[in-house]
């Protein structure tokens, strides 16, 4: 069951980056909608936060939605060689509030790139309440502003916050103030997923049989209850090991018992015939319980081998994908039914299974932890009844997201509130004007 007093994105902000001087969007209910052309910037916009700032991965085909390695950071920072910039330092940042107690997070990373010299970056956070352009600034105005250095930023935050040196120790602290994941491995699986739900050709990319391997990568590790009795069994195995060697030592002691009787036997044979016969039985007996538990031993490691096979709880689901199309009966939807779909009904096929994949993975997270998606082109090639649908859903399983679109406004009925920024970036110009609506239900408005 979620936190009702969960964590949400609220605002998110570029400090020299890009062809952003200082932008900041605000989100509503944690939901934003970036639209505009080809080229305003939108896929830009919205892989410089997700899922860059969730662990600090500067690989350039994380920065891309379709995969490729053309985009760099440094491009972002220092633009096209023959501009004159040679050096330049940028910020992005996230910040989070609670849903009903307002406390307040932000987390963020900085980075200088010196042209022909490998990047640098630091990530940071603040936990003090104090807020990026409110009274918390990342540059310092002198007639012009000049992002802070590494060394300003960790006077500047103090004890109000923390600043990491390596994208390691910056995923860590992201996952321990927000998500809560037991280990950096299930944390880094839901990053995984949500840049695969990213993307904008899930059409072309995915097919059932991909799908059903995402959904049973999502589910949750066994808890120590539900290992209790193998983990009991595998102790009792040991038991029973221990019993055997201590036959095996008592075996020993009676074999030269043995070898010492005889020698003894052969100066006073009938006054120890019934002690030998004795040890012949204690021998008997020992060597049938040696067999046994023997047999007892081979048959809990073979237990044990099934055991650790059946223990990948994974296995033990089997997932079927099934669709119905009007006036036809339910069907399986194999690679080869999913083939014949439109372009829309693929996205379909897959939107709605991954949007349940990423709700099963933050089942593994702490209540109170932001659940966020991202989509490049969101629900290109639906038809309007279905994304009204597709928003509902999202809704239902408490998703917050930012998405981006050339065409969609989102303003559906589905959807109760959500900020909408339009960006405008005419003629590949090196700047981006971000026009900002609101979309409360019913209504959508123009901000001013």
């Amino acid at each position: 069951m979620l936190d009702s007093n969960r964590w949400i994105i609220n605002r998110a902000g570029l400090i020299n980056f890009w062809y952003y001087d200082e932008e900041v969007f605000d989100f509503s209910d944690g939901k934003l909608l970036l639209r505009g052309s080809n080229g305003s910037g939108k896929s830009v916009t919205m892989q410089s936060f997700i899922p860059l700032l969730l662990d600090g991965n500067k690989s350039p085909e994380r920065l891309d939605p379709f995969g490729s390695k053309a985009r760099r950071l440094e491009n972002y920072l220092l633009g096209e060689e023959d501009n004159g910039k040679d050096e330049n330092t940028g910020y992005l940042f996230m910040e989070f509030k609670k849903t009903q107690t307002e406390n307040l997070l932000t987390i963020g990373m900085g980075m200088k790139a010196v042209r022909g010299k490998p990047l640098q970056s630091w990530g940071f956070c603040i936990t003090d309440g104090r807020r990026i352009g409110h009274d918390f600034y990342l540059y310092k105005n002198v007639g012009e502003k000049i992002p802070l250095t590494k060394k300003e930023l960790e006077n500047r935050i103090g004890g109000g916050g923390q600043v990491c040196d390596t994208s390691g120790d910056y995923m860590k602290m992201v996952n321990n103030m927000l998500f809560g994941f037991e280990n950096a491995e299930e944390y880094d699986e839901l990053i995984k997923l949500l840049v695969n739900l990213r993307s904008p050709k899930l059409s072309k990319d995915f097919k059932p049989t991909v799908i059903y391997e995402i959904m049973e990568n999502s589910l949750q590790p066994l808890s120590e209850d539900d290992l209790r009795p193998m983990s009991e069994a595998i102790e009792n195995m040991d038991n029973i090991k221990s019993k055997l060697d201590e036959l095996k030592e008592s075996k020993k002691a009676a074999e030269k018992i043995q070898a010492a009787y005889d020698r003894y036997n052969n100066h006073i044979l009938l006054d120890k015939a019934k002690a030998f016969f004795n040890c012949g039985v204690e021998i008997e007996k020992t060597e049938k319980e040696k067999t046994e538990l023997e047999s007892k031993i081979a048959s809990s490691q073979q237990a044990y081998i099934e055991a650790e096979v059946n223990l990948d709880y994974k296995k033990w689901f089997e997932f079927k994908l099934y669709f119905i199309k009007t006036g036809q009966a339910k069907k399986e939807l194999t690679n080869n039914a999913f083939y014949q779909f439109s372009g829309g009904e693929k996205a379909m096929a897959m939107y709605v299974p991954l949007f349940s994949a990423v709700y099963a993975r933050y089942q593994g997270a702490r209540k109170d932890c932001p659940r966020i998606i991202s989509l490049d082109e969101a629900f290109a090639g639906v038809d309007e009844k279905n994304i009204r649908d597709m928003f509902r859903l999202l809704g239902e399983l408490e998703l917050d997201f930012i998405i981006n679109s050339q065409i969609l406004w989102g303003d559906y009925d589905t959807v109760p509130s959500l900020s909408i920024c339009e960006l405008l970036r005419p003629d590949n110009a090196d700047f981006v004007t971000v026009i900002r609506y609101h979309w409360d239900g019913k209504v959508k408005s123009l901000l001013t």
